[in-house]
């Protein structure tokens, strides 16, 4: 048995579907609009603050710790005013101090005479170095014997009884037992180099004490020359050449700091030129000198004879 049905085109499936299909055409814009609202929300609302973000300053607290740094200034100023201009005083008389150990230092360690310059009226001082020229300083320049030797005994390779034994078989001709010693060591060029030093350093001190004498009016002068003619001993003037170590060179005091006076024996210098001398075996007498800032304050400085070092102390002291 067939069972046909006939479905009439006019008559729908289901009686609610034509209201859905309309209801879901009306609620379409609605959801549209509410889809945009909520991403508009999403990419407007405030982001979350990092933990790694730091808050600033406003202008009010800006302005007003710089408000309290000014006050803090305005009052502690006055009272470190006073203890930085001390410093500077007491920076230059430590450093004149240290100069004259360092002139000391530099005299004993090159065996040289050092003079001194202290100019008062320009506010500075500067070293100079006596140099006795040679005889043949314009002969062709020889090896230092002398110091080839003493690079030679600083090596420590060779015992003091082992470099006599080389130096005895050098002077008789035994070229095996001194072939240790340098190629270019000649023993009788280094005999000559230190005489001629000894006689250089014997003139110095005859130049120097002959600086100290005073010629006085005597009877020498009433009876005139003792020799018909007259002559000049082969002596080549000294001449002084001013240091260049950078620490021993010329330096002039800044303007708020000047040396009032240098009291040399029992002379005292307050204008001019003082001139210190310092020999090899140090200074000859006790130096003194005053140094004084614009407000007044003093410090004195000592080059002292017996230790050779150079001592600051505050205040004027005789």
């Amino acid at each position: 048995m067939c069972i046909r049905s006939t479905i009439r085109a006019d008559i729908p499936l289901c009686p609610m579907a034509p209201t859905a299909r309309r209801a879901a055409r009306e609620l379409t814009p609605i959801f549209q609009a509410m889809t945009c609202n909520f991403r508009l929300f999403r990419d407007c609302r405030p982001m979350k603050r990092s933990s790694t973000m730091r808050a600033g300053f406003s202008l009010i607290e800006l302005c007003v710790v710089i408000l309290i740094i000014g006050v803090v200034v305005s009052i502690a100023f006055p009272q470190f005013a006073p203890l930085l201009i001390f410093s500077e005083l007491d920076a230059e008389a430590r450093r004149l101090a240290h100069y004259g150990s360092g002139v000391v230092a530099e005299a004993a360690l090159f065996g040289s005479e050092i003079i001194v310059y202290i100019d008062l009226d320009a506010q500075e001082y500067y070293a100079t170095r006596m140099v006795y020229p040679q005889a043949d300083e314009d002969a062709e320049e020889t090896v230092d014997q002398l110091g080839v030797f003493s690079d030679f005994r600083a090596s420590g390779n060779y015992s003091s009884a082992e470099i006599t034994e080389m130096l005895n078989a050098k002077a008789q001709g035994d070229n095996r037992l001194s072939s240790a010693l340098p190629e270019d060591f000649d023993p009788a060029a280094a005999d000559a180099q230190m005489y001629d030093r000894f006689d250089t350093r014997h003139r110095q001190l005859l130049y120097a004490r002959a600086q100290n004498v005073k010629h006085d009016a005597g009877f020498l002068s009433e009876i005139g020359p003792l020799f018909e003619q007259e002559f000049t001993l082969s002596w080549t003037e000294p001449y002084e050449e001013e240091l260049s170590d950078p620490l021993l060179g010329r330096y002039k005091l800044p303007e708020s700091v000047r040396i009032n006076a240098v009291r040399v024996e029992d002379g005292t210098v307050s204008s001019g030129v003082a001139q210190v001398d310092v020999s090899p075996l140090g200074l000859s007498c006790q130096v003194t000198l005053y140094l004084r800032n614009e407000d007044g304050d003093v410090f004195t400085v000592d080059w002292s004879p017996l230790t050779g070092r150079g001592v600051s102390r505050e205040g004027k002291w005789e």
